[in-house]
């Protein structure tokens, strides 16, 4: 394990190594599909929206793409909804929530066009205004992460049922 500080609660630990290349040699060495359910962690701020440790389900499979795993996502959550609570419409925060596939398929392009931003065709400077206007503070500006931070504050706050959020901009993954 690695050690590391987290410094929202002021204490050492330890994370484990990704498991995610040995999945990935399992699917190159022949098994068409695997998958691993772990503890993960990620030394990341803590907030009522993000815990930094949590229990993930990582899976890979041979000669599939996003549409698939979405689609394995979204069954595997269905059922799993079906057989511990009885059924696929469950209460959360006073919403019914339906998790009866198929979900929502949403870009951030699509969601922010639905709140009257089209990001594929207003320029920087355009950008940067509407940032102002909603208080969001992008330094330094990168395009990528300005969309990211606007569907964030605009869009994801009114995405109340099962939504997979797609295309993300190229700036804002590692």
């Amino acid at each position: 394990p690695f050690k590391t500080f987290l410094h929202e609660l002021k204490k050492n630990i330890y994370l484990r190594i990704s498991h995610e290349l040995y999945l990935k040699r399992l699917i190159i060495g022949g098994f068409d599909k695997v998958f691993e359910i772990g503890k993960n962690f990620r030394n990341e701020g803590i907030d009522r929206t993000h815990n930094p440790e949590f229990t993930m389900m990582e899976c890979y499979q041979a000669y599939a793409d996003y549409n698939d795993m979405m689609r394995l996502a979204e069954e595997l959550i269905s059922f799993v909804a079906k057989k511990v609570v009885g059924k696929a419409k469950i209460e959360y925060q006073g919403r019914v929530i339906d998790l009866t596939p198929p979900w929502k398929r949403l870009t951030m392009a699509q969601g922010l066009k639905q709140e009257g931003i089209d990001v594929e065709s207003i320029s920087d400077e355009e950008l940067k205004k509407l940032l102002k206007q909603q208080g969001i503070e992008v330094q330094p500006f990168v395009r990528g992460k300005a969309i990211a931070e606007l569907f964030e504050k605009l869009v994801q706050p009114k995405l109340i049922q099962p939504t997979f959020v797609m295309d993300y901009p190229l700036q804002t993954t590692p």
